[in-house]
């Protein structure tokens, strides 16, 4: 049986019930014309059509075909193009630009250009996914967006194209928007999302390459962290994580920032589960320095109510060394989990120090600026404990500097009450300085503290 017998069998049988179809041209046909015709005569009963075909079929079809094109139920509309490269292509898409629809509602387009649908942006839409096929400007999607208010889903995918930025003064409002997923250039995002406006506490995913000048990306980050700080209430992330950014093949690429808002396990479980879907997930590629990166981010980015952090070690580069510039906001933070070589200079971040602090009028005060002060539970990960022997003591002995830091701080009562040390390949040495830490703060009269380690 030839594709066009099933396709014919298939309408008889479906009767007048609703339709799904997934339509795949692959080449030019007698055949896949007849069946196109034949879809077109069900239109009226269509609620999706994924349809994947090159353009000059497309064109053909669309000369030929004299049916009426009311596709009065289509709800989803996947529309791909294929076989064909980059950018060649501004017009209207054939054929599909032509339909009548009425109550549509989702919307994805791959490798056309923004002109090449623009009538399809409906009022009616809730959705719409683009991924685009050559160079676009800020401000015209920011036009297009102003016909779709009921938009929830947003989703733009431009990892080849940047898209353009220019000075705007658009403002569009999205107020049913739910989702924003943006994948483009830093100044492009920066510029949507400054233009947009949208409910708080929506999930919120860039991913954002950064191949401009220092001083570019610094300027445009800054504004990119302003616009993401809107997005959010100031106590709406509970949990937060840093991340190296890499490729399938182990490659890195950048870094990425995830936040959920609610408070992730901490305790080891016996199972791998998955973190659920996050709120917030920020992804940078090529950004240098990326301790600039970090500091800015962490501390213009809502963090002040998060409770649990995570911050996972690279092999390329240390993610953190200013642990307090980065993360002085984090003051209701009570469990923390370091892996590897970002742990280094943790100890010299957890001591209480005599740092002058401004307050909200910029006076400077006396106060000791203590780093997490709620901190309860602490994990160390994968972290090496003695570092090369022609290190000078203070930077190759982790561990009796991270005795030093927390006897600091149980002297000014800021007590740790669990340590969880695993992955750890001294163990020898570890248990040799973890059986003489001793507090003399009131939780603990004195006793010594029993510290949980394997070495998993």
């Amino acid at each position: 049986m030839t594709s066009l017998d099933c396709f014919k069998e298939m309408l008889v049988h479906s009767k007048e019930a609703p339709l799904a179809i997934v339509c795949h041209v692959k080449c030019d046909s007698r055949e896949m014309r007849e069946i196109m015709c034949l879809l077109v005569s069900e239109l009226h009963r269509i609620r999706e059509l994924l349809l994947t075909a090159p353009k000059s079929f497309l064109q053909a079809f669309d000369r030929d075909c004299n049916q009426p094109r009311n596709a009065t139920q289509l709800r989803a509309l996947p529309v791909a193009h294929c076989h064909e490269p980059f950018g060649t292509y501004v017009g209207p898409i054939p054929f599909v630009s032509t339909l009548s629809l009425p109550q549509l509602q989702e919307l994805e387009v791959e490798d056309y250009a923004l002109v090449s649908f623009q009538m399809l942006l409906l009022p009616s839409l809730t959705s719409l996914n683009w991924e685009p096929s050559t160079f676009h400007p800020v401000g015209h999607l920011l036009d297009l967006l102003q016909s779709t208010p009921l938009l929830r889903t947003l989703v733009i995918y431009d990892v080849e194209f940047m898209l353009g930025f220019e000075t705007l003064d658009i403002h569009v409002e999205l107020l049913h928007l739910q989702h924003l997923r943006v994948d483009c250039q830093l100044a492009a995002c920066a510029a949507l999302l400054s233009h947009l406006e949208f409910p708080k506490d929506i999930e919120v995913h860039l991913l954002i390459n950064c191949e401009e000048p220092l001083e570019e990306e610094i300027t445009d980050l800054q504004a990119l962290n302003t616009a993401v700080c809107k997005t959010f209430t100031p106590k709406f992330l509970r949990s937060f994580d840093i991340s190296p950014l890499e490729d399938e093949y182990d490659q890195l690429r950048g870094i990425v920032f995830t936040g959920w808002s609610a408070v992730l396990p901490h305790e080891f479980s016996g199972l791998d589960d998955p973190d659920p879907k996050p709120h917030l997930q920020l992804s940078f590629t090529v950004f240098e320095p990326i301790e600039k990166l970090v500091g800015m981010v962490c501390s213009q980015i809502p963090l002040s109510n998060v409770d649990y952090l995570r911050v996972n070690e690279s092999k390329y580069y240390h993610i953190i060394r200013a642990w307090r510039d980065a993360f002085y906001r984090m003051a209701n933070l009570t469990k923390l989990q370091v892996s590897g070589n970002t742990a280094d200079t943790l100890p010299q971040a957890l001591h209480v120090t005599n740092v002058p602090m401004a307050d909200t009028d910029g006076v400077l005060s006396g106060e000791k600026m203590t780093l997490f002060p709620r901190l309860a539970f602490l994990r160390l990960q994968g972290v090496r404990f003695v570092e090369h022997p022609d290190l000078p003591p203070t930077e190759g002995d982790f561990i009796s500097r991270l005795k030093g830091a927390l006897k600091d701080r149980c002297a000014h009562g800021y007590v740790l009450a669990h340590l969880d040390i695993c992955r750890n390949f001294l163990v020898g040495h570890m248990l040799e300085e973890i059986v003489k830490i001793t507090y003399e703060g009131a939780d603990y009269k004195g006793k010594v503290m029993i510290l949980g380690v394997s070495n998993t």
